[in-house]
């Protein structure tokens, strides 16, 4: 599964080109789905019933009254509850579509129960159970403590009949342990869901958000051309650049600070980032006169437009993205390795030195082909 982002924050941040509502809207009518974040003081427990003429061989629910005398179970009259399991280390519940509308138009809403659960694994991806999976394991043999009648092979050949449902119901944290009598059906617990706790997948929604690159004004020297958008390094570049030297105006950084952002959040090695920083200055000293003139341009302009010149047009991609094959795509190979040369060639001409233009090749190079030689390699074969 992709990322998911919570609306909230992107709302805050005026990231959406439309209302919050208005997007929530759109997800229930489409079927997408909205997850809730569980609070670390909540239990969620999968709960599997049957109908009471289905629960032969099954213990009847006790009812027992809370301290009002009231009956908080009546709700399971009609049904017995054959087996509960705590479900740890939940992150995540999927909203009802008439949840998810209820929120848009009052902001928040009450829900006991949920068809779906959420979890992020240790490498940070999220994971479903929903309640159809959660029922098959139920009624996979020997799961059922509450059968007391009849023999193993009695239930295998009544399976048909005891199938049931599966929801994710909640209790306070401090409800550890499903009571034998299902008393513990007393301690249920509704949550409150309001827009602050809202997750959706971000591609469900990518179309609504305002993308940083999107925020850069045609005159400045760190515009990307839409042509040219998501194809490369540039994207992330310009929208820092713009936002450091533009909106902030912090000229005055020094180099070793911005190389080192480039580093941490580009992945770049050192001369890497050096170059990364250089063209990303709003003017650069010049070393002497011949270069004088153009060391007073910001650098970056020269990259977007190597981009559009040498990449664009008729240029066609690798068959497999991941891996060209020397024998298969020898003739688009030969292709690439040209346009980097030339590439380098048209840097070196706007006063790059042939280690910065080296580099500032393969910032700009499209990320389908970032494994290709070096402008510096190919100019040794």
């Amino acid at each position: 599964m992709d990322n998911i982002v919570n609306l909230s924050l992107l709302d805050a941040g005026n990231k959406l080109k439309i209302s919050l509502s208005e997007i929530l809207k759109y997800l229930s009518e489409d079927n997408k789905p909205v997850l809730a974040s569980v609070h670390p003081n909540v239990n969620v427990w999968a709960l599997h019933k049957i109908s009471k003429d289905s629960s032969v061989g099954f213990k009847e629910f006790i009812s027992i009254k809370d301290a009002n005398g009231k009956d908080k179970t009546e709700v399971y009259k009609s049904e017995v509850v054959c087996d509960v399991e705590l479900i740890k280390d939940i992150n995540f519940l999927k909203l009802s579509g008439a949840c998810v509308n209820a929120i848009a138009r009052h902001g928040s809403f009450e829900i006991n129960t949920s068809d779906a659960i959420f979890w992020l694994d240790s490498d940070g991806e999220i994971n479903e159970i929903n309640c159809v999976e959660r029922r098959n394991d139920f009624l996979r043999l020997g799961k059922y403590e509450n059968a007391i009648k009849y023999s193993p092979q009695y239930m295998i050949n009544n399976f048909v009949k005891i199938d049931g449902e599966v929801n994710f119901v909640f209790t306070d944290k401090a409800v550890s342990v499903w009571l034998p009598d299902n008393s513990t059906l007393n301690k249920l617990t509704s949550i409150k869901v309001g827009v602050d706790s809202i997750y959706v997948f971000e591609s469900d929604i990518q179309g609504f958000m305002v993308d940083d690159v999107d925020l850069i004004p045609i005159y400045s020297p760190y515009y990307v051309d839409k042509s040219i958008r998501n194809q490369s390094d540039l994207d992330k570049l310009a929208v820092k650049g713009f936002c450091l030297f533009e909106m902030q105006n912090k000229s005055d950084i020094a180099n070793i600070e911005l190389e080192s952002w480039m580093e941490k959040e580009q992945g770049y090695p050192v001369k890497k980032a050096k170059t990364a920083a250089f063209c990303l200055r709003p003017k650069t000293r010049a070393n002497n006169d011949a270069s004088k003139e153009s060391s007073q341009i910001c650098k970056f302009k020269f990259l977007t437009e190597a981009l559009s010149t040498f990449w664009q047009g008729e240029f066609p991609e690798p068959n497999d993205k991941k891996k060209l094959d020397p024998e298969r795509d020898h003739k688009l190979i030969s292709q690439v390795n040209a346009v980097i040369c030339d590439v380098f060639k048209f840097l070196v001409s706007k006063h790059f030195s042939e280690e910065n233009a080296n580099y500032a090749e393969q910032i700009l190079r499209p990320n389908v082909y970032k494994s290709m030689k070096s402008a510096e390699t190919l100019r040794k074969i």
